[in-house]
C-alpha cells in the first residue's frame, strides 16, 4: 500500500527502517496511509512532533523509497516567548505622568494590543491609560500614563499577559517575564538635611578657603546656575554649576561638594542658591531655592 510520509529535514530516510525511527523520535509522520498518484490530501500533524521543516517522502506497495521533496512543510508548535523591560532611556525616578516599556516577543506576532497589559504592582494614582505602539513585528513601545483626579506618586508596573498575541502559525504568547519592569514616580522635590551640613548652620571658626558640603535628603544631581557665599548685598563670592569646583560626592551621593576660596577672616556669611533648578533630584525635580539669611550662616576664623 502506497504511503506519504513527511520525514524533519536531514533526518535519514532513505530506508524504511530508517523513517520508522524517524516517527518513533516525533521527527517524521505517515501523511495518508493509501496514497493515490495525482489526489490531494489533507494531512494531520501528530501531538507532539518537534518543530522544524519537513521533507515529502513515499513508500510504494514493495518498500522502494522516493527521493525526498525537500522543504514541503514547516511544523511550529511552539508559542511565542515576550519580556518587557524599562524603555532605554527611560528616567528611573521620573517624574512624569507616565512610564515607558519596550516589549520584545522571541518572534513576529500579530493581535498584541492594548488590552494585553497588565499593570498589576502599580501603585501611581490616577486614571491608568495603556498605549501599545509597534517598532516592528516584535518589538513595541508599551507607555502607562495617568490622568484625572487622584494622581500620586508611586509605582508604574507593567507586564505582558498570556494569549493574546499569536505567531505566524497560530501560536498565542507565554506571559511576559522581566528583569526591570518597574519605574518609580517621584515629585517631589529635593531638601537640605540641616543636621548634616559642613559647615553647620552657625559654625564659626570656619576656613577662610576649603570645601562646603551640602547634603540632600536623597541622591542629587547638577542642573545649571550659581551658588553663592554672600557676606552682604553688595559682596558675595559666585561658583558657577556645573564647573570643576562643585562635584556630586562619589561616595554619597547625596552631598555635593563645593570648593571656596577667598572669603575675609572673622566675618559672618550665608549660603545662597538663588535660582531653582541649580541642583535636583534624580527624578528632575529642582531645589527650590536658598535666599533667606537665618537659613545656613557661619563666620571664619582669623
Amino acid at each position: 500500500m502506497n504511503q506519504i510520509y513527511l520525514v524533519k529535514n536531514l533526518e535519514a530516510a532513505a530506508t524504511t527502517v530508517e523513517i520508522q525511527a524517524a516517527v518513533g523520535a516525533n521527527k517524521a509522520f505517515i501523511g495518508k496511509d493509501g496514497a493515490i498518484a495525482n489526489t490531494a490530501y489533507t494531512v494531520t500533524l501528530p501531538a507532539g512532533l518537534i518543530d522544524g521543516v519537513y521533507d515529502l517522502v513515499a513508500v510504494d506497495n514493495a518498500g522502494n523509497v522516493s527521493i525526498i521533496v525537500g522543504g514541503w512543510l514547516t511544523v511550529d508548535n511552539t508559542p511565542p516567548t515576550v519580556t518587557i523591560d524599562q524603555k532605554a532611556g527611560q528616567n528611573d525616578p521620573t517624574n512624569q505622568n507616565y512610564a515607558d516599556f519596550t516589549a520584545v516577543f522571541s518572534e513576529p506576532v500579530t493581535g498584541f494590543t492594548n488590552a494585553d497589559i497588565d499593570t498589576t504592582g502599580s501603585t501611581v494614582g490616577g486614571t491608568k491609560t495603556i498605549t501599545v505602539t509597534a517598532v516592528s513585528t516584535s518589538v513595541y513601545t508599551v507607555r502607562v500614563a495617568i490622568s484625572g483626579g487622584g494622581i500620586t506618586d508611586g509605582i508604574y508596573k507593567a507586564s505582558v499577559k498570556a494569549n493574546g498575541a499569536q505567531d505566524t502559525a497560530g501560536n498565542l504568547n507565554q506571559a511576559s517575564s522581566s528583569t526591570d519592569n518597574s519605574v518609580t514616580r517621584d515629585t517631589v522635590a529635593p531638601s537640605l538635611s540641616m543636621g548634616e551640613l559642613v559647615p553647620l548652620d552657625g559654625a564659626t571658626g570656619v576656613t577662610r578657603s576649603g570645601v562646603i558640603s551640602m547634603v540632600f535628603n536623597e541622591p542629587i544631581q547638577l542642573g545649571t546656575g550659581q551658588f553663592r557665599i554672600r557676606q552682604s548685598p553688595s559682596s558675595s563670592i559666585y561658583i558657577n554649576v556645573p564647573s570643576a569646583d562643585v562635584v556630586v560626592n562619589a561616595i554619597d551621593s547625596r552631598i555635593v561638594d563645593i570648593t571656596y576660596s577667598g572669603l575675609l577672616g572673622n566675618t559672618a556669611y550665608n549660603i545662597r542658591v538663588d535660582a531653582a533648578g541649580v541642583f535636583k533630584d534624580l527624578a528632575g525635580n529642582d531645589f527650590p531655592t536658598l535666599t533667606k539669611n537665618n537659613t545656613w550662616n557661619f563666620i571664619t576664623g582669623p
